[in-house]
């Protein structure tokens, strides 16, 4: 009798909802992130976001109901995220007052991998209220798809994260309008990745800024559009540099950020500090240390390129590129020699692009083309003697509006894929289509997508994922464009002896430089 009767209470605190339950329609999203444990095992965090004046859901469907904690909110966001470490191999939902809502099953091995990147709007092309296209699109045509593990490779808000932000001062009333830090992006002094000493750090965030960072820019970018996709597979999260803390930088640690308060996470959840006017942006910067996912024979090492300087070309850009000097040295700390590595970082090590003379630095001795990213180069050079660890085997970016795939036939750097194709507006320069050129005197066969590929049906945008199959003879994938249900290049580690880990599609052309 007394078994019976505890059978029958575990059976009716499982099945039955509890009074704290919130209603299915207060969830705004719910995923699973992969995160490394102080003791270096790789552990699931499930969250959700709760529309406000709701308790922290529980997660039933295991053995015993896990209870969810808030997250802290110290930019007061309208939102609460709730947050809790979970198991692999599980079958689990979130409790609601109905029908539960199921969550990803985390497997310890990937063999399917989405990647995609770049994926928000900007503000004029998509009014407030509205889910960024064509990432809505493509993201509910990812999630038709099962996949082990879905990769971010960075910038998920573009709509809240406009370049120029008004500023009023509480104490004398007067405005100024400026554009805020972007690290070496923009075209204006003040977005320099170090700013003129009489201009300073410019933060959204500022107190009386006219645009802080707020949660219907998330929703609309990323939250909605990417709703069911969020639920269909443990993600990766790369911070970009529309998440800089002079940026959406606090809803970033807020609601992707891998740190934790859970002791799992390292019992420490990382936000943005107070932005401080006119200091020197390298007081501003926060830089969370790489951590290693494993998943069975492959291991994904994450790196924070978020304020890396794309071009420097001054002394003081090389003092702050000591940073990320030390980011590369635990790169190697984290990389385990047989096991295949993939480093997933926002900016390339190495990508190429139309030279521009305003913002540029020239990579070839016409200047014709720029090499990004200087500042990981000079990294790469000062930590690690310029080379990256032997088991590392391919670099997964975003940054570029573009799909670029590089190889390099002499050897000592990995394949570089970078996947910043996904959703906001596109780039148009050179190169595209394959090519073979020399760039910092080094050597490179590539292929690239931009603005428009020609097919044979006319003209086709050249949004698109990457999905990969991974194995142990290696990996291939397919870069597609749902929209036009196109398949723009094949890709795969065996493509190497080609001279380039992918190539275009039969049918598919693009202008060459």
């Amino acid at each position: 009798m007394t078994t019976a009767i505890a059978f029958a209470a575990v059976l009716s605190s499982t099945c039955s909802p509890s009074p704290s339950a919130p209603p299915s329609d207060a969830l705004h999203a719910r995923f699973v992130l992969l995160a490394q444990s102080p003791q270096g095992r790789t552990v699931a965090f499930a969250r959700t976001i709760l529309k406000p004046g709701y308790h922290c859901p529980r997660i039933i469907g295991g053995e015993n109901a896990i209870t969810m904690t808030p997250r802290d909110n110290p930019h007061g966001f309208p939102v609460a995220v709730c947050e809790a470490e979970i198991p692999f191999e599980s079958d689990l939902q979130i409790e609601t007052d109905g029908a539960p809502l199921p969550l990803p099953t985390v497997t310890p091995i990937a063999k399917r991998i989405t990647v995609l990147g770049d994926t928000g709007c900007k503000t004029a092309e998509c009014p407030l209220g509205q889910p960024a296209q064509p990432f809505a699109s493509m993201a509910q045509a990812a999630s038709r798809n099962p996949r082990d593990l879905i990769v971010h490779v960075g910038d998920y808000n573009y709509r809240g994260t406009g370049g120029k932000v008004t500023i009023k001062d509480p104490a004398t009333g007067e405005s100024v309008t400026d554009w805020a830090y972007d690290a070496g992006d923009g075209t204006k002094r003040s977005e320099n990745c170090l700013q003129a000493a009489d201009s300073g750090f410019v933060s959204q965030n500022a107190p009386g800024s006219d645009r802080p960072d707020a949660w219907e820019y998330w929703r609309d970018d990323f939250f909605t559009p990417a709703g069911e996709l969020l639920a269909s597979a443990p993600w990766i999260f790369a911070r970009g540099n529309h998440e800089l803390c002079s940026r959406a930088g606090p809803g970033w640690f807020y609601f992707l950020d891998a740190s934790s308060n859970l002791p799992s996470g390292g019992g420490r959840q990382i936000s943005c500090p107070a932005p401080r006017p006119k200091s020197n942006p390298i007081d501003s910067v926060v830089l969370p240390k790489p951590y290693r996912i494993e998943l069975g024979p492959l291991h994904l090492i994450v790196v924070d390129s978020s304020n890396a300087c794309d071009a420097f070309v001054t002394d003081e850009m090389r003092d702050f590129s000591q940073a990320f000097t030390q980011q590369l040295v635990e790169v190697g700390s984290l990389t385990v020699e047989d096991r295949e590595t993939w480093l997933v970082t926002h900016r390339p090590f190495w990508g190429v692009q139309q030279y521009w003379p305003e913002t540029s630095s020239g990579c070839s001795d016409k200047d014709e083309f720029s090499c990004i990213n200087r500042t990981l180069e000079y990294a790469l050079d000062k930590g690690l003697g310029g080379t990256l660890p032997q088991g590392v085997r391919l670099l997964l970016s975003g940054h570029m509006h573009r799909f670029q795939s590089l190889t390099f036939p002499a050897g000592g750097r990995p394949a570089q894929l970078i996947v910043g194709n996904g959703g906001t507006h596109l780039e148009g320069g050179p190169p595209l289509g394959r090519f073979s050129l020399s760039a910092a005197g080094v050597e490179l066969q590539g292929v690239s997508t931009g603005e428009e590929v020609q097919s044979p049906n006319g003209k086709k945008g050249a949004y698109g994922f990457l999905e990969i199959d991974y194995s142990a003879q290696g990996w291939k994938g397919i870069l597609s464009d749902p929209a036009d249900s196109l398949q723009i290049v094949a890709c795969g580690s065996q493509l190497q002896e080609k001279g380039s880990v992918c190539e275009l599609s039969p049918g598919i052309e693009a202008n060459s430089p």
